[in-house]
């Protein structure tokens, strides 16, 4: 009976952990080169179920309780994810000197379109195409990933790009489930900018 109690307890207590959980994915930096002096920088939320809207544009993934029961955690800043990943990426550029404007689009954006609106005469677009992006925490953190870099030139056509895809699994521990996935998404976005065909092109 006491065993029975105390896994009721445990249960009662990793799913009081699980609850309202929030990553701060505006918080990553990205170590990039670039040499434009001027870039549009856009990130295009198109997974599937925030283009549905069966998720909020804020998901980031999911946080289970004691029992495997799943509980949504959003971004810290209450925004959408691209938001705050392009706010990410134009910190890190700015960092670096370069100029930066933030173009936002919403999911129902088509490649095409979003390649278009990030072109600038004056430098050149970086548009960051994210096809799957969810953590997944229970005893350990599993991250699902698939993004994808495009450099954008100011007649609107593709100079260069790259791209991720995959699934990791990010460790245990339950404070990991908040940072971990912010610290894989520099990683990641690290891996993109310095790929030969992007690197050359900023």
């Amino acid at each position: 009976m006491r065993t029975f109690v105390l896994m009721l307890m445990m249960a009662s207590l990793v799913s009081a952990c699980a609850v309202g959980r929030k990553q701060e994915f505006d918080s990553a930096r990205v170590d990039v080169s670039t040499t434009s002096q001027t870039i549009n920088v856009a990130v295009l939320d198109h997974r599937p179920y925030v283009v549905s809207r069966e998720k909020a544009e804020s998901f980031t993934g999911l946080s289970r309780g004691g029992y495997g029961n799943p509980f949504d955690v959003n971004t810290k800043s209450g925004q959408p994810l691209a938001n705050d990943m392009a706010n990410a990426l134009a910190n890190s550029l700015r960092s670096k000197g370069a100029s930066v404007n933030i173009v936002t689009l919403p999911p129902s954006t088509s490649d095409s379109v979003g390649m278009t609106k990030v072109a600038t005469a004056t430098g050149k677009g970086l548009l960051v195409l994210v096809s799957e992006w969810k953590s997944d925490k229970y005893l350990r953190t599993k991250l699902d990933f698939s993004l994808r870099v495009f450099v954008i030139d100011p007649n609107g056509r593709v100079v260069g790009e790259s791209q991720v895809q995959g699934s990791d699994d990010l460790g245990s521990g339950i404070s990991n489930m908040d940072t971990a996935p912010v610290a894989s998404f520099g990683q990641k976005m690290q891996q993109l900018l310095t790929a030969p065909g992007v690197a050359s092109q900023l």
